[in-house]
């Protein structure tokens, strides 16, 4: 005996999901390295995907699609969910209601420094203001869920930075001792 698994339409597909997609945000994601945030160098923001957070009636959800500047094909490489994807969706909806973000014109982004374990919703300007930076997970020297401008964001995370990338944290072979000699 063998299961047969029903096909739905690409009408079908479609039509669940257009449902779920107006339940789940897109944001896009950039990775800063280290010797970028040193010389306070944005443009070194690399763009690794889109990861799209949302909730469908259970706990908030994150996925992560890489895109590869190499020609690669998108390809989904992450789903998680849990308190960090809530902090998360829950900063950007702050953001999103802020005093701050309704004066300009902004492109939310977040943005992820994985050597300090830091991450940020980044809201690049689009009207010639400063972009802004809101950490909402951090452990080097800036408050989350404070609006920061982005040379002050970068100059905060600075030492962090140096101290880091002065870190040799590369597997050691380690020696063993010598036997003592024993004299009779």
């Amino acid at each position: 005996m063998s299961l047969k698994q029903p096909v739905p339409s690409r009408q079908i597909t479609n039509a669940m999901l257009g449902g779920v997609s107006d339940s789940i945000y897109p944001q896009q994601l950039y990775v800063l390295g280290l010797e970028d945030l040193i010389s306070k160098s944005i443009r070194g923001a690399k763009l690794s995907g889109w990861r799209f957070m949302g909730s469908l009636g259970g706990p908030d959800f994150s996925m992560h699609v890489e895109c590869d500047s190499r020609g690669k094909a998108p390809a989904l490489t992450e789903l998680s969910h849990g308190p960090h994807i809530t902090n998360a969706r829950n900063a950007i909806r702050k953001i999103v209601k802020s005093p701050e973000v309704r004066s300009h014109h902004y492109q939310l982004r977040l943005l992820t420094i994985p050597a300090l374990s830091v991450e940020a919703v980044w809201l690049k300007s689009e009207s010639g203001a400063a972009d802004l930076m809101v950490p909402y997970l951090t452990t080097a020297g800036l408050k989350p869920m404070q609006f920061y401008p982005l040379d002050k964001f970068l100059g905060a995370l600075e030492p962090a930075a140096k101290m880091r990338i002065g870190f040799d944290d590369s597997p050691r072979m380690l020696r063993r001792p010598r036997a003592a000699k024993v004299r009779a």
